[in-house]
């Protein structure tokens, strides 16, 4: 018989999951885990979309190689969650090269996750 998972570990399995799809380019999966208001946010500050995003990943204008998880906190209140990661993550970016950045994921989701 399994233990059912808490709300927290539920996110940080979806997190996880999100570094696994993007080191295997699964935009499926991507897609199914970032809402459709996403917006990545550079660390140069530039916005960009969810579409264009996962487009810039399945074309390989941004690649990502590997994804150490450093911390992950995450809030839960009734329905709505709060998850912060910061990883290390070695990738190349078209306009960078090969470089190991570090970075941070706010996300907050509502409505059993």
């Amino acid at each position: 018989m399994s233990v059912p998972l808490t709300d927290e570990q539920q996110l940080k399995d979806l997190y996880n999951e999100m570094w696994q799809a993007l080191l295997t380019k699964d935009i499926a999966t991507l897609d199914k885990i970032h809402d459709d208001d996403f917006v990545l946010v550079h660390m140069t500050g530039m916005n960009q979309p969810k579409s264009e995003y996962l487009e810039c990943v399945q074309d390989g204008r941004l690649s990502y190689f590997s994804a150490e998880v450093e911390n992950i906190s995450v809030e839960v209140n009734g329905n709505e969650g709060k998850l912060i990661g910061q990883s290390r993550v070695n990738a190349e970016v078209e306009i960078l090269g090969d470089c190991s950045l570090p970075l941070m994921l706010k996300k907050l989701m509502a409505n059993g996750f």
